[in-house]
């Protein structure tokens, strides 16, 4: 028997709120560390451009 309305999603609110915030928990995660890849990534190729002659120490 297939209902138009009253369908209830297989999740309970408090099932999806722990699951989001375990994903949101882990995209930022992942977020901050790419961002921290990405910025020593470019302040190393900064240094190259700036220092062309001196390469600093890695």
């Amino acid at each position: 028997a297939t209902q138009a309305h009253g369908h209830k999603p297989a999740l309970t609110q408090a099932d999806f709120i722990t699951k989001f915030q375990r994903n949101a928990g882990l995209v930022a995660s992942g977020v901050v560390r790419n961002m921290n890849k990405v910025g020593t990534y470019v302040k190393d190729t900064v240094d190259d451009i700036l220092y062309p002659y001196r390469k600093r120490p890695k």
